[in-house]
């Protein structure tokens, strides 16, 4: 559902040994948005800007799907190698979701009021998760308490964060539209959200088109090459490619596949 978009990780495929499940994926070269966090936080604001943007792009990809995310936080945000995000991890996702009774699903702190008091939600939860990442690259630090499970819930409910004297007014509304603490009005300040003020500059046409250049540099990592780690050496080394164990076969039945894009990049006699 989210392969045509540029803005989430793709899985190219899976496949299962005995003992394993595999899953094909892009290399992100740049590493969790969390890294970068704590790294360069307070970032530019020419840089909150660009990557909010990217956020948007995918977020806005996602809902157009019917995708409610429900888990957005810096480490399921990854960067390649220029630092294009791209967001991850879509195990707490859920599908066809208007303001109905769901789960408490999500990780604490980045999850909405809604969400956290067990009300009815829908794609508004995932624009306050995005709000308190914006938060954490523009101040560098959590937005709420964090000393404990009851504090946060209780800071993230009833409190207001705190914004730097000398914050970019443009910026701390932006901020203080995400983390609105009523979902129904945040829903409406959202809409529209590319036109705000805080966005000016931006090309929506090239970022959409992913052509946007990053107005920041990634620290180079290259790929490692597993054989210069032998740790690595030795667990791919026990791996032995096997068919399912008849214990598990039935469990992850159907876990296996090969992605269309998998499919182009491969000859026929490997696809057979």
């Amino acid at each position: 559902m989210v392969g045509s978009s540029r803005f989430c990780t793709h899985a190219y495929g899976t496949c299962q040994s005995k003992n394993h499940l595999y899953f094909f994926m892009d290399y992100l070269q740049g590493g969790e948005l969390r890294n970068l966090i704590v790294d360069r936080a307070p970032f530019t604001l020419r840089m909150i800007r660009f990557l909010c943007a990217e956020i948007l792009c995918g977020l806005r990809f996602l809902h157009s799907k019917g995708i409610l995310h429900r888990d957005l936080k810096p480490e399921n945000i990854l960067l390649d190698a220029a630092g294009h995000i791209c967001i991850a991890d879509f195990g707490l996702a859920v599908t066809n979701t208007s303001h109905k009774k769901m789960d408490v699903a999500g990780t604490i702190g980045y999850m909405a009021p809604e969400v956290m008091i067990q009300e009815p939600y829908s794609f508004a939860a995932d624009y306050f998760s995005f709000g308190v990442v914006a938060y954490e690259m523009a101040v560098g630090k959590f937005p709420f308490k964090d000393d404990n499970v009851p504090s946060i819930v209780q800071s993230v409910s009833f409190d207001e964060p705190t914004f730097p004297r000398f914050m970019n007014a443009d910026l701390k509304d932006f901020l203080q539209i995400l983390l609105c603490k009523d979902q129904y009005t945040r829903q409406r300040m959202v809409q529209g959200l590319e036109h705000h003020p805080f966005f000016t500059g931006i090309n929506w046409t090239d970022m959409e088109a992913g052509t946007a250049k990053p107005p920041f540099t990634m620290e180079p990592n290259p790929l490692t090459d597993v054989e210069d780690n032998a740790e690595k050496e030795v667990f791919l080394s026990s791996i032995e490619p096997q068919l399912p164990s008849p214990e598990t076969k039935d469990i992850f039945h159907g876990f296996s596949f090969m992605s269309d894009r998998w499919r182009e990049m491969k000859t026929p006699a490997e696809v057979t």
